[in-house]
């Protein structure tokens, strides 16, 4: 209810294979949100976390493969079912985690690669929803090294508690019939980048290098 800023905005993140950050207090359906659009999308790899202060990379790329580590020293990490691998994951309380912890997303987001030592994996990923209660604006104040991490996330979107009445009354009139519990449709993986193909790589893309300099100039 009230959220079809939010959903349009995902549309687009979706589209455009960016990612797309939300924040707000708790209780604000963040996370039915992403679980309402990714639930609905078919033949799709998703990973789902809670960042935490006390967390390493390990629960993003997964952990160390000991077996490698005692038969050859090498450092590996068992990436099967962890964000290296997946098409669409949600990182939930984003801005919890240790700014270490976030500047290890900074070529997972932007680059779609996971490099570490001989390890170097191309990552299928297209959209990352990360949500948080705390508002990047105020996080970057005390935080400001944050800043490359939360300048790959394209969208951001501010969700509050409904405050109309008409908002909260067809809330519950939803929830009891639990028409909000999922998706009513659903789109397979193919559909949705064979779309975000034409968007991010458009048959008509600007070949006049006049253009792109003029462009450069007005920037």
């Amino acid at each position: 209810v009230n959220r079809e800023n939010s959903l349009r905005m995902m549309k687009y993140a979706i589209g455009m294979r960016q990612h797309m950050l939300t924040f707000g207090p708790p209780g604000t359906a963040k996370t039915k949100l992403c679980d309402a659009v990714f639930g609905g999308i078919t033949g799709a790899r998703m990973f789902q976390t809670e960042l935490s202060m006390f967390m390493d990379e390990g629960a993003l790329f997964g952990p160390y493969d000991v077996k490698r580590m005692h038969d050859d020293g090498a450092l590996v990490n068992r990436t099967d079912g962890m964000l290296p691998e997946v098409e669409f994951a949600r990182i939930g309380e984003m801005l919890d985690a240790s700014m270490p912890l976030l500047r290890t997303l900074l070529g997972a987001l932007n680059e779609r690669r996971f490099r570490r030592g001989k390890q170097d994996i191309e990552m299928p990923l297209m959209t990352a929803y990360c949500d948080t209660n705390e508002p990047p604006g105020e996080y970057l104040r005390s935080n400001p090294k944050a800043f490359a991490v939360l300048d790959r996330v394209l969208f951001m979107d501010k969700f509050e508690y409904l405050d109309k009445h008409e908002d909260v009354s067809e809330m519950v009139y939803r929830f009891q019939r639990g028409i909000t519990s999922q998706a009513t449709l659903e789109l397979p993986l193919g559909t949705i980048q064979i779309i975000s193909d034409l968007v991010t790589m458009p048959p008509g893309l600007i070949g006049d290098r006049r253009l792109v300099e003029a462009y450069g100039v007005a920037i």
